[in-house]
This record gives C-alpha cells, structure tokens and sequence, in this order.
C-alpha cells in the first residue's frame, strides 16, 4: 500500500498531511511527491501533519536538509507524539500553529 499524502494551501504555508505509518516509507513518498511538482512546491513554507508518526531530531534534520535542497523551507511539524514535539523545538521548528484550518484539514491529495 503506497503513503498517501494530503497538501492544502493554508495562511501559513503548505500544510502537508502523511497517512500513519513508518517514517522510513513515509520520507521517500514525500520526497517523491515534492519531486514530481518541482514547480508547485518551489519556494513553500510547508507544514508537516505527521499524527503519532514518532520521529527523532536526526530524522527532522534530514528532512529539514533534503527540503532546502528542493527549494522548499520547513516552518512547523504538528505532531500527536510528545516526543516528536520536543525532537522539533529542539530544532527551532514550530510545532502548533493557530489557524482552526488545521484542525479541520481531511486528507485531500494534491
């Protein structure tokens, strides 16, 4: 079964969702998608909805890296897993955002 993986334009940037599952799938398909709309995603502020998906600070270092080498800057990572949470503070990422589009955001596929 393939990630699935939602984009909606909101006021602060792209708010990207991930279906649950493992990082180690969920990182190439995101890669992936980015990769086959270069000219869409260019310059975006993305916002990654990753759920309970736990993550550690080398994992967001990566993707914050592989992002920057696409063109795209990564603002904020909302995630239900307290430690997640703490991996992305620790490198200076938001991790909760105002806007009440985010809560109400379903798994739309761009």
């Amino acid at each position: 079964m393939s990630m699935q993986i939602g984009v909606k334009g909101i006021r602060e940037g792209l708010l990207v969702t991930l279906d649950e599952g493992a990082w180690e799938e969920a990182l190439p398909a995101l890669l992936q998608h980015l990769d086959s709309q270069p000219d869409f995603f260019q310059g975006a502020k993305l916002i990654l909805r990753l759920g309970a998906m736990p993550l550690h600070a080398a994992d967001l270092a990566r993707l914050r890296s592989d992002l920057f080498d696409r063109g795209v800057s990564l603002r904020a990572i909302l995630s239900d897993h307290p430690p997640t949470v703490l991996a992305a503070q620790s490198l200076g990422l938001e991790t909760a955002l105002p806007s009440a589009e985010i809560r109400e955001s379903p798994l739309d596929t761009t």
